[in-house]
């Protein structure tokens, strides 16, 4: 029987684990892999980013999003995330090594790995099995009969967050002091302040303030990928290309019986150590600067 954890560690997974925003990055893809207008992507990024210009709150946005998937099919979708994955991870720098290395030391240490997204299970899944993660935190789209009807429950967003790791750490008997939250975003405040060790990640003017003021860690922004981040991953790149072996190295076990260093250490781990021994993957250790505001940038739904 598998013993309790001794703590949780929650993850954010767009822009903190990941160099990419993933919603909207598998929206291309899974448009593209159906063969739907080409300029549809583009309209609705817009729409996403005009809507947000005028002041429409992350939650809204995020039930905006999943209104695209209105009548799809949950198996095909599901299917559609893992081809996704696989070709995001053949492309290169998808995970944010000091992010991943944290993880790692987490897991050592016998905590459970929680991902707390807006996001949905097509995206995350695959990125929950690659990691070891022990609880997926996110968005559910509603579904009748297996169909997903574009509408949502409550969008994992901002509050949304904290109460939900609020309840997974009350579910497994663990003291919020013990445990850690990892961020990138303002909308993230609220699950930095639900633990007893937040860990800001990048440059938000927000987060970084409290940090300061706060003493709390701090790891780098994630380097912007060398494509454009509008550009989807292609359809037609084959799963297979996405398990090269970086190294022979196999990552250590979950759970270890050895004690790990906090996550301010966890940047001396190998950044060319595989994430798994069943799905190893090269992650690049990416700069500190801050990524530029760009009015063209897209609009986050989660």
């Amino acid at each position: 029987m598998e013993s309790a954890p001794r703590s949780i560690a929650f993850f954010d997974v767009d822009d903190t684990l990941l160099t990419v925003g993933s919603m909207l990055r598998f929206l291309a893809y899974h448009w593209e892999r159906e063969g739907l207008d080409p300029d549809r992507f583009a309209r609705a990024r817009a729409e996403l980013h005009r809507r947000r210009e005028a002041g429409a709150r992350r939650g809204e946005l995020n039930r905006l999003y999943y209104r695209h998937f209105r009548g799809c099919d949950s198996v095909d979708l599901a299917e559609a995330g893992r081809d996704w994955y696989a070709a995001e991870l053949a492309r290169g720098d998808f995970f944010h090594a000091p992010v991943v290395d944290a993880l790692r030391s987490h897991r050592r240490a016998g905590r459970h790995i929680a991902l707390v997204s807006g996001s949905f299970p097509p995206c995350l899944d695959p990125i929950a099995e690659e990691l070891g993660a022990d609880l997926v935190l996110c968005t559910t789209p509603r579904a009748d009969a297996g169909v997903l009807t574009g509408e949502i429950g409550v969008p994992v967003i901002g509050p949304e967050k904290a109460a939900r790791a609020r309840r997974a750490m009350t579910a497994y008997g663990v003291a919020a002091a013990d445990c850690y939250a990892y961020g990138d975003h303002a909308s993230d405040l609220e699950l930095l302040l639900a633990v007893g060790h937040p860990v800001v990640v990048g440059d938000d003017p927000v987060l970084a303030d409290r940090a300061a003021r706060e003493g709390w860690l701090r790891l780098p922004a994630a380097a912007a990928r060398s494509v454009s981040a509008a550009q989807p991953a292609s359809a037609a790149q084959p799963a297979s290309a996405a398990r090269s072996v970086s190294a022979a190295r196999p990552a250590s076990p979950a759970r270890s019986a050895s004690v790990a260093q906090p996550a301010s250490a966890a940047r001396s781990a190998s950044v060319a150590q595989p994430l798994s021994a069943a799905r190893p993957t090269s992650v690049v250790q990416p700069t500190s600067a801050p990524r530029p505001a760009s009015a063209a940038q897209p609009a986050s739904a989660g």
